[in-house]
């Protein structure tokens, strides 16, 4: 009798007095605890170590959500339906392990383009003004798919709680007569070393998105093109402060890099570098760079 009262215990007779319903609260009991002691929040938490298909993808649609909020939504519908054509084809090759690619084009006007994971992919505005080819859009839009394929968003919001966790254990054990330099110096240091995790994420999309590339039948050199395009307009930083505290690596690496597979790889590969769609349909976003540029210009004493 005792036997079966424990196994009706075990099996639950209703889901809260569940064994698997008492470990989920203790997961979110812990998670909880853990986010309020190192400064981050549940939400952030949960979004880092819920790992599987379908929870990847609602936190990626929430942080979309945000950043819509944030940025505002594009009202270029013909551009959205081409970046989303763009990837479309991007993926035919691919083993998209059964994932939904969406193209989320935003105003903002900062050359950027990112993915929170589960096959969404956040095209800012500015991108699109230093573009000069669909090659090139390809090939930030293949980066982000590698990104994705790949799980790097997840592991980077990890690596965001470990960097959290780390700040808090740091001035916790540092002495207070010694926080300004000690402290700073333990920080620092933490910092670089998670920096450079994330920048070997980069590193690998950037090489992975050359294999998309060209599997597309896209031109690889348009990866060297962007590069280029990357290292003219945004800043670049020395080497040593990048390691520090630099998440990406510099582009005139990134294209160093990206030549070196390229001949190696690829030798000779051609293909398709724009089309007349694309150019229709970039040409105002060009018309607004130049405009930029001249007031930029003409704003200098």
């Amino acid at each position: 009798m005792a036997a079966l009262g424990l196994t009706l215990a075990l099996s639950g007779c209703t889901s809260r007095n569940s064994v698997n319903y008492l470990l989920e609260q203790e997961k979110v009991y812990f998670r909880n605890s853990m986010a309020k002691s190192i400064g981050a929040t549940p939400g952030e938490m949960q979004r880092a170590f819920d790992t599987t298909p379908e929870a990847e993808r609602r936190h990626a649609e929430e942080l979309t959500k945000m950043w819509v909020k944030k940025l505002g939504k594009s009202k270029d519908k013909a551009m959205q339906a081409e970046l989303q054509s763009i990837v479309n084809r991007l993926i035919v090759p691919l083993n998209t392990q059964d994932i939904h690619f969406k193209v989320v084009l935003v105003k903002e006007q900062q050359i950027n383009a990112f993915t929170p994971g589960g096959g969404i992919i956040v095209v800012q505005e500015g991108l699109l003004m230093y573009c000069d080819t669909e090659g090139q859009v390809a090939a930030v839009l293949a980066h982000e798919i590698a990104h994705v394929l790949r799980h790097h968003p997840v592991k980077q919001r990890q690596i965001g709680i470990f960097r959290k966790a780390g700040r808090s254990l740091t001035n916790a054990i540092t002495p207070e007569s010694m926080q300004q330099s000690v402290g700073n110096l333990l920080r620092v240091s933490g910092g670089a070393t998670i920096n450079a995790a994330i920048r070997a994420q980069e590193r690998e999309a950037d090489s992975i998105a050359i294999d998309i590339l060209v599997a597309a039948g896209y031109d690889p050199n348009e990866m060297v093109n962007v590069q280029r395009v990357f290292m003219q307009y945004a800043p670049q930083g020395s080497r040593l402060a990048n390691m520090l505290y630099g998440s990406h690596p510099l582009s005139k690496d990134r294209m160093t890099a990206a030549q070196k597979k390229i001949s190696e790889k690829y030798p000779g590969v051609g293909g398709d570098v724009t089309s007349a769609k694309f150019e229709k349909l970039i040409a105002a976003y060009q018309e607004r760079r130049m405009k930029k540029i001249a007031s930029e210009l003409g704003a200098k004493p």
